[in-house]
């Protein structure tokens, strides 16, 4: 169990990165 939340954990920290990475590639490249 402890490992299933472990996981869940994990991939929505994942997606949040790389939703944040994401918006902040589109902003430089909008600026230019």
């Amino acid at each position: 169990m402890s490992d299933y939340f472990l996981s869940e954990a994990a991939r929505t920290d994942l997606k949040n990165i790389y939703r944040f990475g994401y918006e902040r590639f589109g902003e430089q490249q909008a600026e230019r």
